[in-house]
């Protein structure tokens, strides 16, 4: 018995490697993200690892329901193949319940082969993935066992409920089978689209190889569409979603390479609200915590009795639009009360003077401006630049006695979320500084290496918070306080953006692994229909060349449909995605740029199992041709 179970085996095996590749990839994806879950690394590193660990369970079990379809979906295809084989079973007197239970121990056999592959090579992803993670927080990351007990036994549950579930939905239909059901079920499989070969077919055979076989090759896919309906619509979901989850998971994992620096220029912002105090304590704190400083600057940051700026932005930017509509775009203080989310900008407009401005400018690298003494700068968040309009600047600013016109609306990344101004602040000449008020103070360090992270709580024990910091209209996830610091925020939105960007990504890979399986596996099943036709125009005289050529557009027909649909559908609700994300956070790229990098990884992977499809395709051809 167990000789048979094994001869059974390897004969599936080698007859359908797409669905034994398959199987094995995906426990090798479950193993490595599953991982996460358990590494102590990932729990030290990730402040938000019980979200992400929530989002990893929650993708696990969308991906169990998906495998249990997929392998369903195959137990049933085995079923009809090896229908007549069970009704011998029956005949001879051997028990349904003992035929499905060598069913079984086949199955199992197979899938235990498949995991312990899968996972020697989920260890190899684990490792990708862990540099990954580990150059996310720049940190080196050195390869190692990273073995853990329970992320096996975990892996491996899951695994097996995949094929228990299956299992439980194909013995129902089994145990309801009769020789004669088994015996049709085998009919079905061996029915071909062609019987007797009429004259006018002959004639149409002939007419096709004039017109560089469109007909045929029209006839070949269309006729099996009106039979996979119900699988290509799975296969186009299937597909869109996996499209989708990528351009998400690129999103993210782009906003946490670019956005973080963008966002956060300095290495340490301190903020005062009381213009009195210096910053002596905060500097022996960072001094007695040996932080290489390469560059520090402490200035004040003014005001005027004016509030225009601010009320322009409120009753302009669409951020506040369902806020101020109902309002007749009349803003208050009530309604700010009323509203604290939105109570984001601060009273009266804020001022810089250009020195201050050009050594924080030096600061950062970026080269220094120069103002006429009746001219101003708006220094204002990218993300917002676009909604400016003239209207803003049709009245000059007036400071003290004197107007100044707009000399230019600066949009470089200037550390906007409170300290700096909240989303904007006013650049003007040093001789006119002397008629606005000191409003807060601000220090601005630069530093060669990363501030160990608990020197921020420490500040923050210094510098007690302050209702009167205001940060700004922020779409994003984005880190606001009077104290920040460079280090703590990467680990935390970092760990935030992976608690997001992990789960997607494995989603977005076993969705599109079981849509490929399952496209493979139903052209390579047909394989006997088309090598019937494909005979036939062997015997009217095409090369095995021209034959081969044919069998590559045909594949490329059939693999070709689905993508265009799905990638048309995925496209779109991608690209409504990333404009929303991309508007949210203003970063400084495409609309298309994730789709494109989603579509060019996704595009390998398919070619990988168009041609692996294709070989296995024309072997079945050409085999006793």
């Amino acid at each position: 018995m167990n000789e048979l179970i094994r001869k059974n085996v390897f004969a599936f095996v080698k007859k359908e490697p797409v669905y034994f590749f398959t199987m094995t990839l995906i426990a090798a994806i479950m193993f490595a993200f599953n991982s996460m879950l358990f590494l102590p690394d990932i729990q030290e590193l990730c402040e938000q690892s019980f979200t992400m660990d929530v989002l990893l369970l929650i993708s696990t079990g969308i991906i169990v329901l998906v495998n249990v379809w997929l392998i369903h979906y195959i137990m049933e295809y085995m079923l009809k193949n090896r229908s007549k084989e069970f009704a011998i079973y029956m005949l001879i007197g051997t028990r349904k319940k003992d035929i499905f239970l060598l069913f079984c121990r086949e199955t199992c056999y197979q899938s235990g082969v498949s995991w312990l592959i899968g996972l020697a090579v989920g260890w190899l992803i684990q490792q990708i993935l862990m540099d990954i993670f580990y150059h996310l927080f720049r940190i080196e990351y050195k390869i190692k066992a990273n073995f853990s007990f329970f992320c096996v036994i975990f892996s491996f549950v899951v695994y097996t409920v995949c094929y228990v579930g299956a299992l439980i939905s194909i013995r129902k239909h089994f145990m309801k089978l009769n020789i004669a059901a088994l015996l049709k079920e085998k009919r079905k499989t061996e029915l071909v689209d062609n019987g007797k070969i009429s004259i006018f077919h002959k004639c149409r055979f002939n007419l096709l190889l004039l017109k560089n076989n469109r007909l045929f090759l029209y006839r070949t896919v269309t006729s099996k569409f009106k039979t996979m309906k119900k699988l290509l619509f799975i296969t186009v979901l299937l597909l869109s979603c996996s499209l989708i989850c990528s351009t998400i998971a690129m999103f993210y994992t782009d906003y946490q390479n670019v956005q973080i620096d963008v966002e956060f220029p300095f290495s340490l912002m301190i903020y005062h609200d009381d213009i009195t105090m210096d910053f002596h304590k905060e500097k022996e704190l960072l001094n007695d915590n040996h932080i290489g400083m390469s560059s520090e600057h402490e200035y004040v940051v003014y005001r005027n009795s004016s509030q225009s700026v601010r009320i322009w932005l409120y009753t302009h930017l669409n951020y506040f639009s369902d806020l101020w509509k109902e309002n007749d775009y009349n803003i208050n203080q009530k309604i700010l009360n009323d509203n604290p989310d939105c109570d984001v900008y601060y009273k009266y407009n804020t001022f810089m003077q250009l020195s201050d401005y050009n050594k924080l400018r030096e600061m950062l690298g970026l080269p220094e401006k120069k103002l006429k003494s009746d001219k101003y700068i708006f220094q204002v968040k990218y993300r917002i630049s676009d909604e400016l309009t003239s209207g803003l600047f049709k009245k000059d600013i007036v400071v003290g006695n004197k107007k100044l016109q707009l000399s230019e609306i600066c949009t470089d990344d200037f550390e906007q979320n409170g300290h700096n101004g909240a989303d904007y602040i006013i650049v003007v000449p040093d001789d006119v500084i002397g008629s606005l008020k000191p409003y807060y103070t601000v220090y601005a360090m630069q530093t060669k290496e990363s501030i160990p992270i608990n020197v921020a709580e420490q500040l923050r024990d210094i510098n007690t918070e302050t209702d009167n910091f205001k940060y700004g209209s922020n779409h994003n996830i984005l880190y606001t306080s009077p104290v920040l610091m460079k280090t703590e925020i990467e680990n935390s939105l970092k760990s935030a953006i992976l608690a997001i960007m992990f789960p997607f990504a494995y989603i977005s890979l076993v969705f599109l692994c079981a849509t490929m399986a399952v496209l493979s596996i139903r052209l390579l099943s047909d394989s006997k229909d088309y090598r019937y036709r494909y005979m036939i125009l062997a015997k009217l005289g095409m090369k095995q060349s021209d034959i081969t050529y044919l069998i590559h557009q045909q594949l490329a027909l059939n693999y070709l449909f689905p993508a265009v649909v799905a990638f048309g559908i995925g496209g779109i609700i991608s690209l409504h995605i990333n404009r929303i994300m991309i508007h949210g956070v203003g970063m400084y790229v495409w609309d298309i740029k994730y789709l494109i990098l989603s579509l060019l990884w996704i595009s390998v992977i398919y070619l990988v199992y168009y041609i692996l499809t294709d070989i296995l395709f024309r072997r079945n051809i050409f085999m006793n041709m």
